[in-house]
Formats: structure tokens, C-alpha cells, sequence
């Protein structure tokens, strides 16, 4: 069972060469990544500190050490020779004590120095097996080297259990339907936010996220079609197409407009179709129809194909992802609607992925209650219930969640 459930990261940057230096967020995001810079932190709620001396260490430490609890994984960059404070000489042992800070407090951290040769000093100070890095002569000191970038992103990868879509959603269209409403009508508007901007990044939701991410920015004038569980909810379907679509709406702020319905409902079908049409301000309409199986007859299915397919604007068809589907993608495919992507699941008979899933989105709710201030006293900060939300359960309601054939 998951002992660590992070939902955001921190990565604590120590090294004086920025000291006196203008610091743009945007140099920073490159020196980490690279190329790669987009793949990592368009959905992961990811924050960079900079600091250039021991003391900054210690009180970025002190600002995000303690999180872990509350679902942050921290990890540092250190420079193994930094001063005491602004003004003061670098030194090898203020490095060697802001890493000893790092493991007391049971935090991740990885040396990059220039200091060719420290395995000695450091095999003494106990920290022999901190993996350590090299600095490049001449590279920009915002520039880390690519092996030290594999290395994180994979402990990114690795360590952090859910993305956030809340920056996809902020730069969508302001008219978009986004089918939240059932978690956004009661009071308390960011408890209840948090209840749908966290994805799963684990088991088969995480090789959903990448496939979006590696596949690229979407084109927006030809319509196709995802399959889904026919037990998915119309929200975890809406989740799963801003994944899909996070670098299109990303790279056209407030211009992508979406609207969610169903094919059986002849007026959010209506509804749809007075959307699709063009209009001067450039935006682009995105329209979301998902098939019920049980409901739509593949005649009323062609019907509505042929009025939406000489609309304006792209179509994305929701499809059961079993035979019931035959009916459906036949008649698409006659429209050269192809099929992209089928929707990540928990199957039936994977009892350990649905109890991964269930404690999870558990820790996620009770992590977030300690981050709002708004939970029971002593109830988020309880480790044990943090490694056994089950104990907030009723054992059968539990059970019952965990039994996928009911």
C-alpha cells in the first residue's frame, strides 16, 4: 500500500553563483529542464526556491520542510561550498551542514558542486552516498547537467501521485461548460475545487498523462473519437479531456471554448450546434458528445453525426470502450472520425490498482483538509491516518468500496 501520497513538489536550489544575479522564473524553468521543460510542469504543481546561502537554506527548510505531511515532496540541489550569509565566503562545511539539515529531516538532496574530487570529505561528514554532480565549466549556472535533469525528473515522476488541471481549466474560454457544477454549488468554493483538479499520476492514469504529454499540441480541426468505461462519471470524462487537450487550451489562452453533452439529450445537442458556429473574436469551439449505449439507437446516433459534422468548430465523440461501441465507430469511421485515445481505468479483477486509487484520493482529501485549515482537530496531522484512511470508514462501506463487481 502507498506509503507517501504527493500531490506538489518543491525543489530547494542552493548555490551562490546566483547571488547579485536578476532571477527570471523562466531561465530557471530552463536551466532544470531544458527541452524538456514543458513535459514536466504544465500540470504538476511544481515550485522552484532559490536560494544562495546556508541560512536562505534553513529557512526555505523551515517554509516547506514540514510539508510532507501535508502532501509536498521537497527535494534539494546543493552546492557543496556556500557561505554562512550575503557577504561572507563560501564554505565547504556551511554546504555539509545545510545537507545534514536535509537528511535529519528525512528529505531528498543531491550534491552539484565544482569540486572535482569531495568523496573523502564527504565519506567522513556520512553522506558517502548522496549521489553528486559536476558542474560544467562555462555552462550558465541555470543550467543543470542532463544527467542531474534525468535524475529529477524521474524522482518527479517517481514520487509525485497526482497532477493538478487547475491551470487548464483558469485558461480555458470563460463560457466553457466543464461539467463541474455537482462540486462547485455548495459553499466552501476551494474545498470544493480541490474535489476535481487533482488527476491521478500513478498505475495507468500516469501512462495516460504521458501519452497526452509526448503526443503534442492537438490540431483543432479534425475531430475524432476517445473511448471510456461506460461507468465513468461525465466529470472524471471532462478530467481526462483536459489532460488530453492541456497543451491546445495552454497555447490559446481564454479563446478555447468547450461544451459537454450527451447524444441522447436532444437539447444539449441543440445547444451544442448553437455553438458551433463562427464567430470574429477567433474563438474555438470544442464540443464534447458522449454516447450512452443504452439510450441512443446507432439511426439517432447517424442523425446527430450528420448535424454536427458541418458545424464550425472540433467534435469529440465519447464512446463506450466495448462492443456496444461497434455500432457507433462504424458510423464515425464513414465520417473519417478516428479513434485517439482510450480513457485509463482500474479494471474489474485489479483489486490492488482499485485500493491504491481508493487510499489515494483518501490521503488527497484528508492532505488537503490540513492544507485549508479546515479539518478536525489533529485529524490531518495523524500519521496513521494519513497511511490508513480506511479508519474513517465504516469497515463495510469500506468493503464495499473496494469490491469493483458491486
Amino acid at each position: 500500500m502507498p506509503t507517501e501520497n504527493y500531490s506538489r513538489a518543491v525543489v530547494i536550489w542552493a548555490d551562490d553563483r546566483f547571488a547579485g544575479l536578476s532571477i527570471d522564473e523562466a531561465d530557471v524553468w530552463r536551466g532544470l529542464f531544458g527541452p524538456q521543460n514543458d513535459h514536466v510542469f504544465r500540470m504538476m504543481d511544481l515550485y522552484i526556491e532559490v536560494v544562495t546561502t546556508a541560512e536562505g537554506a534553513v529557512r526555505a527548510l523551515e517554509r516547506h520542510g514540514n510539508a510532507s505531511g501535508h502532501g509536498t515532496f521537497v527535494i534539494g540541489i546543493l552546492d557543496l561550498c556556500i557561505p554562512r550569509r550575503s557577504g561572507t565566503e563560501p564554505s565547504l562545511k556551511y554546504g555539509i551542514s545545510v545537507a545534514k539539515e536535509f537528511r535529519r529531516r528525512g528529505l531528498h538532496f543531491v550534491f552539484l558542486s565544482a569540486n572535482t574530487d569531495a568523496s573523502s570529505v564527504l565519506g567522513q561528514e556520512k553522506l558517502g552516498t548522496v549521489p553528486y554532480y559536476i558542474k560544467e565549466p562555462g555552462m550558465s549556472p541555470w543550467r543543470l547537467p542532463d544527467p542531474l535533469v534525468t535524475m529529477l525528473l524521474g524522482e518527479l515522476r517517481t514520487h509525485v501521485c497526482w497532477v493538478t488541471i487547475e491551470s487548464v481549466i483558469a485558461a480555458l474560454h470563460r463560457d466553457s461548460d466543464v461539467v463541474f457544477e455537482d462540486y462547485t454549488q455548495s459553499s466552501g468554493e476551494e474545498a470544493q475545487f480541490a474535489a476535481y483538479r487533482s488527476f491521478p499520476f500513478f498505475g495507468s492514469y500516469r501512462d495516460f498523462v504521458q501519452r497526452c504529454e509526448h503526443r503534442g499540441e492537438l490540431s483543432l480541426d479534425r475531430s475524432f473519437y476517445i473511448r471510456s468505461h461506460r461507468d465513468h462519471c461525465d466529470q472524471f470524462v471532462m478530467q481526462c479531456l483536459l489532460v488530453l487537450l492541456n497543451q491546445v487550451i495552454c497555447a490559446n489562452r481564454g479563446r478555447v471554448r468547450i461544451s459537454f453533452g450527451h447524444v441522447h439529450d436532444a437539447r444539449s445537442v441543440a445547444r451544442l450546434r448553437r455553438h458551433m458556429v463562427a464567430d470574429e473574436t477567433g474563438c474555438v469551439h470544442v464540443s464534447v458528445l458522449r454516447v450512452v449505449a443504452d439510450l441512443v439507437s446507432a439511426e439517432a446516433f447517424a442523425a446527430v453525426l450528420d448535424s454536427v459534422m458541418t458545424a464550425v468548430g472540433l467534435v469529440i465523440f465519447v464512446v463506450p470502450n466495448d462492443e456496444s461501441a461497434d455500432r457507433y465507430t462504424e458510423l464515425l469511421r464513414n465520417h473519417r472520425v478516428s479513434a485517439l485515445e482510450e480513457l485509463p481505468q482500474d479494471r474489474l479483477t485489479d483489486g490492488m490498482s482499485r485500493e491504491t486509487l481508493l487510499r489515494r484520493a483518501c490521503m488527497l482529501t484528508i492532505q488537503n483538509w490540513a492544507v485549508s485549515g479546515g479539518s478536525p482537530v489533529g485529524l490531518a496531522s495523524s500519521a496513521d491516518l494519513l497511511s490508513y484512511p480506511e479508519l474513517l470508514f465504516n469497515p463495510i462501506d469500506w468493503a464495499i468500496l473496494l469490491d469493483a463487481d458491486r
